[in-house]
């Protein structure tokens, strides 16, 4: 996404694939700034070979209009002992 109008609402979906073994469980997604809202919910469980679609709300809001916005998301599993990153960028017009 290059732009989010302020008012509005983005829908982006980010796919997670397991391809270990082994249940993965996503124990934990949090997001640095509250324009960002992932819809995936604490100690979810993707099976071997298996795969879902994260979605992310992202929000223009008054304060960012102009402005560049970098969010940083982090979420944990059962089979990574430190935090991934995911990092998201957008203008707000």
């Amino acid at each position: 996404i290059d732009t989010i109008l302020v008012g509005e609402k983005k829908n982006i979906f980010i796919e997670i694939r397991n391809t270990g073994n082994d249940t993965l469980i996503i124990q934990d997604f949090e997001c640095s700034c509250e324009c960002t809202t992932p819809t995936i919910k604490k100690n979810t469980k993707i099976g071997p070979s298996d795969s879902i679609n994260l979605k992310l709300i992202l929000t223009g809001y008054e304060n960012d209009r102009g402005k560049k916005k970098n969010t940083l998301c982090t979420f944990k599993s059962n089979t990574d002992s430190v935090f991934s990153r995911l990092n998201i960028s957008y203008y707000t017009k």
